[in-house]
């Protein structure tokens, strides 16, 4: 009777051991697949314009937005998508301008996860994503954007307006590569906003957003803008 109920307890021992690896093959497999899955889809040429990227760039511009909209006063103006050109041929789309009491900025909005390293001067940027060990160059967003605020400036029409260039990072995950004062998550940004002197009172804030609304683009234009770029960047 004993040696009957060893055998038993020794089969149910091994049954449970054969459930046990069999239950950890199972749980490894999808984790690897998952990881070979990404680690090929980082290896594709993605389009500057492929939807889930405009996807995610919609989401944090609205996402900057929300958050800027909360800290104006009742005469300053947040404007967005605008489609400013020139009769030389030059056009181009600046994502937000800001117009407060603490001065003009021209913000650009990038939703870029991973790691990230640059300086104002270097031409390209690094994007790492966490866990493949793949770089991606990334254009200086700063240089970037410096032709969005020459934009906004000549339209302003005064030299002497000081135009901050201002890129807002979403989704950042390690950005202590980044050398630069005009990089900053919203939250930051809104501090070092808040702390800055007044330098405009409110009739220049409204003569300078009436030089602009001009060129805020309504749905059909911006769409239109988009689709125009498409195809020069497609040729």
């Amino acid at each position: 009777m004993r040696e009957f109920l060893i055998g038993i307890i020794i089969l149910i021992i091994v049954i449970l051991f054969l459930l046990w690896v069999f239950s950890e093959k199972e749980g490894k497999e999808p984790k690897e697949k998952k990881k070979k899955d990404n680690h090929q889809y980082n290896h594709q040429n993605v389009s500057f314009f492929d939807p889930k990227h405009e996807r995610r760039g919609v989401m944090a511009e609205n996402y900057v937005n929300s958050g800027l909209s909360k800290i104006l006063q009742e005469d300053e103006r947040l404007l967005n998508n605008l489609i400013i050109r020139f009769n030389s041929g030059y056009e181009t789309e600046v994502d937000t301008v800001l117009l407060t009491h603490k001065g003009v900025f021209v913000i650009d909005t990038k939703w870029w996860i991973g790691k990230i390293s640059g300086t104002d001067d270097s031409e390209i940027w690094k994007q790492e994503l966490r866990g493949n060990g793949i770089t991606t160059p990334k254009k200086n967003p700063i240089k970037q954007n410096e032709g969005h605020c020459n934009a906004v400036r000549i339209k302003l029409g005064d030299k002497r307006i000081d135009v901050h260039n201002i890129i807002i990072m979403c989704g950042l995950e390690d950005g202590r590569g980044i050398r630069s004062n005009h990089v900053f998550e919203l939250d930051s940004f809104i501090k070092v906003h808040n702390s800055m002197l007044d330098v405009f009172d409110s009739e220049m804030i409204a003569r300078m957003a009436n030089q602009l609304e001009k060129y805020v683009a309504t749905p059909e234009e911006l769409k239109a803008f988009k689709e125009e770029m498409k195809r020069k960047h497609s040729n």
